[in-house]
């Protein structure tokens, strides 16, 4: 299972990131949080891909981290939101396991990034590491 770590804000300068995104409704003004792609501590950043996924809260300025766990590498985390709940809303990627050489898409709660995904969907295929989207309502 993902190792789940918070961090205050004073840790975000030591991660490598990448791939930023925010709600569709906030492209273009001041953000609540921002969602990213991270290297997991301790790695080569040179070498490895981003193994993380992270939200960084701009009100608490706090940085809550999804680590996918050694050999997992994440998309961009895409946002979507809950028509339902304006406050609610989730957080896909997909990942690609190396170990495996397989490739799955987890959602997270976007408010519970520390929590377990509460999906796992295995797809018939690998799906590129570099793989962009972005989210189309039906």
């Amino acid at each position: 299972p993902p190792r789940i770590k918070n961090h205050a804000c004073s840790a975000l300068p030591s991660f490598s990131r990448e791939f930023p995104s925010v709600a569709a409704s906030e492209v273009g003004q001041l953000g609540q949080r921002t969602y990213l792609s991270i290297h997991r501590p301790g790695v080569n950043i040179a070498t490895d891909m981003f193994g993380a996924i992270a939200v960084f809260n701009h009100q608490t300025e706090s940085l809550t981290v999804a680590d996918l766990g050694k050999h997992r590498y994440p998309t961009e985390p895409l946002y979507i939101p809950n028509e339902a709940d304006p406050q609610g809303g989730w957080v896909v990627t997909v990942v690609f396991d190396s170990q495996k050489n397989s490739s799955e898409v987890w959602i997270f709660e976007a408010n519970r990034l520390e929590a377990e995904p509460i999906c796992r969907l295995g797809l018939p295929s690998v799906v590129p590491n570099g793989f962009h989207g972005c989210w189309n309502p039906a």
